[in-house]
């Protein structure tokens, strides 16, 4: 990625899957950190199982 494309991004590492992920600048990641969205999906799916 150009250092243009990438100014207003930054890299968070899931707690789930340990993958890094680039989000954006402006985005919140809550206290118990960033959980990636293949992971957010797999968690989605068992929930919706029970």
């Amino acid at each position: 990625m150009s250092k243009q494309r990438t100014e207003g991004l930054r890299y968070e590492t899931c707690v789930v899957c340990g993958r890094q992920w680039i989000v954006s600048k402006l985005a919140t990641v809550p206290k118990s950190g960033y959980v990636c969205p293949g992971c957010t999906g797999r968690k989605n799916e068992h929930s919706d199982k029970h």
